[in-house]
């Protein structure tokens, strides 16, 4: 499949988005702006100014037309549309799938585009593309995947899409719910269900701001929230990895609400101007919606998975039993604090797959009923012997050989 090079040249460019898209007044425009240490960042713009816009705030969403003309009365780079939750238009980002020499697409974006009888446009880069469809986000669902090499990304609420007008298939937006869900379930496939532990109800539970932080700060792990909320991050190796437990404890008080989370993370104690980076809220707030759903998903007018600690360590007991541990791990010359630690890391509950998932060492902390102190020692012998790498970065640890057993 080839599809045109490029952005457009023009304004009438843009005609090629459907009319119903460009119908809704939840659009914004966007500048490039340089990122440290990656690809430039695309930063909303209100489209009659030159002013920041959010993906959260509708005070600063314009009309079709005006974010048209803010490209050119302001210099903005482009026009973008946000996906609100209002409704049920959702956004699918597929990276790196297009060649940008002849324009074909991958095998496997190519068998994604043609999965969706929809409206598609390329990338602003040239390399990507953009699935726009209407549904319902799927119980389980993530965020961000990659499949075959493809990074897919699926948006439902507080993101703004970058469009071109740039059409692979120029359709109207279609109900795609049957595909978007056999997606879903092939990028994050759920695992049996226990047929002893008693189904969720089918909707979730929607608490209002005051409701939530209520219920959060009155729950069984409520002290660690509540000292999250009002600014204390002692016990965290840096306030990143402090701001990513808060938006983790928001997300499943939410059932994974975005906008909510958005709207919330900025009024807690931790407030502070890195947040204002778009890049940096998203990506938190991904990694942390990716999470929740791995462990079910969110609230449901229940406890939550924190205050069921001796179901869950009854759940790991029955999982070490089967898991292959080699009883050569006490041989090494580790002390016993760092023997233990090299347990948890192979057999944890956060272990998505065998050799290398993310792990911030606050989850160890907690876990194993350690202070960070006590914690930094062992891990650093870990490190020296070589048993595993960590980037402190991203949270990800590296087993020794994991990937290759």
């Amino acid at each position: 499949m080839k599809i045109p090079l490029g952005p457009p040249t023009s304004a009438t460019a843009f005609d090629a988005i459907p009319a119903e898209l460009r119908a809704i007044p939840r659009w914004v425009c966007w500048r490039y702006q340089p990122h440290e240490g990656g690809r430039p960042a695309k930063v909303p713009k209100r489209a009659t100014s030159r002013g920041n816009a959010s993906s959260t705030d509708p005070t600063t969403w314009s009309t079709y037309q005006q974010a048209v003309a803010g490209i050119l009365q302001f210099g903005h780079d482009g026009i973008g549309f946000v996906l609100s939750g209002d409704d049920d238009l959702v956004g699918i980002d597929l990276d790196d799938c297009r060649d940008p020499q002849t324009g074909a697409l991958t095998q496997m974006a190519e068998a994604l585009v043609e999965r969706f009888p929809t409206y598609v446009e390329a990338s602003v880069s040239g390399i990507g593309a953009h699935i726009v469809l209407r549904g319902q986000r799927p119980a389980g669902a993530g965020n961000k995947r990659t499949l075959t090499e493809v990074g897919v990304e699926i948006y439902y609420t507080g993101r703004f899409l970058v469009m071109t007008g740039n059409a692979i298939r120029r359709e109207p937006v279609e109900d795609c719910q049957r595909q978007l869900e056999g997606l879903c379930r092939r990028l994050w496939p759920q695992p049996p269900s226990d047929p002893g532990t008693p189904a969720r109800p089918a909707s979730a539970v929607r608490l209002d701001d005051h409701k939530l932080i209520e219920k959060a700060s009155a729950a069984a792990n409520g002290s660690k929230f509540a000292a999250l909320w009002t600014g204390d991050w002692s016990g965290y190796a840096s306030q990143s990895e402090a701001d990513l437990a808060l938006v983790e404890s928001l997300v499943w008080w939410s059932n994974c609400d975005r906008a909510q989370v958005a709207r919330l993370w900025p009024r807690s104690g931790l407030q502070r101007a890195k947040m204002d980076r778009e890049d940096y809220r998203e990506r938190t707030i991904d990694s942390a919606c990716e999470y929740v759903a791995a462990r079910g998903g969110g609230y449901q007018g229940r406890a939550p998975d924190t205050e069921t600690s001796t179901q869950e360590r009854a759940a790991m007991k029955d999982h070490l039993a089967y898991f292959r541990l080699s009883p050569r791990i006490w041989d090494q010359p580790w002390s016993e604090p760092a023997k233990v630690l090299a347990i948890y890391i192979l057999v944890n509950r956060h272990r998505i797959t065998e050799g290398l998932y993310r792990l911030p060492k606050a989850y160890i902390c907690q876990d194993l009923g350690w202070t960070l102190e006590q914690m930094t020692a062992p891990f650093a012998e870990l490190l020296k012997a070589g048993f595993i790498k960590y980037d402190d970065k991203a949270s990800v640890v590296l087993v020794a050989k994991g990937l290759s057993r």
